[in-house]
Formats: structure tokens, sequence, C-alpha cells
């Protein structure tokens, strides 16, 4: 069985691997989250899919882009499709500047899906 690496991580029904993304993804926080998926990658061999929970996180900086971007390389490299979940307004606004929402697979929830339709 797959173990946890942080308080922030879990795994979902079906094992698959959620991670919580901090409030605000920042060049200090970016490190962490980057070691602690890094950490849940190279434990990682049963499910094909990664969640990213984005339900607290509410700011986003270039070194947070940068990380999601690279972590998404790395998921791809190992054939795993990366997920992201609950997105808020805030970051969402990030993903369309940046157009990382062409790229990245994201379930809309309903409780954001007023704020990101406009």
């Amino acid at each position: 069985m797959l173990q946890l690496i942080s308080r922030s991580s879990r795994l979902d029904v079906d094992n698959t691997p959620v991670v919580l993304l901090p409030v605000h993804l920042t060049l200090v926080t970016s490190i962490i989250f980057k070691e602690n998926c890094t950490q849940l990658l190279e434990r990682n061999v049963l499910s094909k899919i990664m969640i990213l929970d984005f339900r607290q996180n509410t700011f986003i900086d270039g070194s947070g882009v940068g990380t999601l971007v690279t972590l998404y390389k790395a998921v791809r490299s190992q054939g795993i499709d990366l997920i992201l979940r609950n997105v808020t307004p805030q970051a969402m606004i990030v993903l369309e500047l940046s157009q990382l929402d062409k790229i990245f697979t994201i379930e809309r929830s309903d409780k954001y899906a007023t704020a990101t339709s406009n």
C-alpha cells in the first residue's frame, strides 16, 4: 500500500493520490510542495492518476506556475494523468493567463462554476 508523505496528501477512495496545494504557492512553498510531490511520485506504483486539490489555494506566483509545469512534465513522463480539482477563481485566473488551462485537465466543480464561466 502507498504510504502518505505529508498531512497535505491523502489517498482517494480508489488509491489515487490527492495532494492539497498550500494556500499560497510561492517560491518558498513551491520548493516544499515539489519535494512532497516528487516523493509521492517515487512511491506511486499503483495509480495512473494524481490529483492536485486547489480548494484552499488563493495565490500562485511565477514560481508556483513553474512548479506546476515541472510537476506536469514529471507526472506525464511516468504515464500518469494529472488532474486539477477544486480550482479556486484566483488560481483559475493564473492558469488562464498562463494558458495552462489548455494543458491541464481541470475538474470544474459546481462550487466555482459561476465564478470561472465569465
